[in-house]
């Protein structure tokens, strides 16, 4: 059992993206475990155990979310319900102690994310066998990580997976060949904090080609849109 996660999820009806009085708000907890119908969740508000009502109801197993994760849902949240919220995940018989998350819930707890290109690098030039970096800047609260892809979707990164995650949005690019070339997407991954629709962007990526003889010079421009 292991590697504890949570999303929280402002009212999806309302089509929210932020915590506001008034209004539902989901906290998810999840863990890695085997079986995962095994896993006990227990929720707490200011270390005092919840008990479902109408504005506290615990699922122990929520359809809307992935398999084994647990939901407390804040129906028509309320000032004080500004609080501190844990779950804590425990599995029968097992060696691992038991796995706590605490998530401090306000009105400004959480900030949903934004993610643009820098000024002028929406576009990409760099030599064949050279090194450049494609950028994304991301902001929020907490700061998700961002998610690298080629904008085609049957190309693969460099490293040969899918999807590349950088923690600061900076996707350094070493030896650059010309099949390198083309349009790279970023996007927000997901985290633990904020469950909202994922932005992204787009950064274009040219290669220049240089090649050499005794008796003749060629350089060639790719560029693909």
């Amino acid at each position: 059992m292991g590697n504890l996660t949570f999303q929280i999820t402002p009212d999806s009806n309302k089509d929210s993206e932020s915590i506001q009085m008034g209004r539902d708000l989901k906290l998810s907890c999840h863990v890695d475990a085997e079986p995962q119908d095994k896993v006990n969740y227990t929720w707490y508000q200011n270390a005092v155990l919840i008990y479902n009502s109408d504005s506290l109801i615990v699922l122990h197993s929520d359809p809307d979310m992935a398999p084994g994760t647990s939901s407390l849902e804040i129906v028509d949240m309320k000032f004080h319900d500004q609080a501190t919220y844990s779950c804590v995940a425990n599995f029968p018989g097992s060696t691992v102690p038991e796995l706590r998350v605490d998530v401090n819930i306000t009105q400004n707890s959480v900030t949903p994310p934004i993610l643009t290109v820098p000024e002028g690098g929406q576009v990409v030039s760099v030599r064949e066998g050279g090194t450049t970096e494609l950028v994304c800047l991301v902001d929020g609260k907490p700061r998700p990580p961002v998610l690298w892809s080629r904008a085609d979707k049957d190309l693969t990164m460099p490293t040969g997976e899918w999807a590349v995650e950088t923690r600061d949005g900076r996707l350094r690019l070493t030896n650059v060949t010309r099949d390198l070339m083309g349009a790279y997407r970023c996007q927000t991954a997901p985290y633990n904090g904020l469950n909202v629709k994922p932005r992204q962007a787009q950064v274009q990526l040219n290669v220049q080609c240089e090649s050499q003889s005794a008796t003749f010079s060629m350089r060639c421009l790719f560029i693909v849109y």
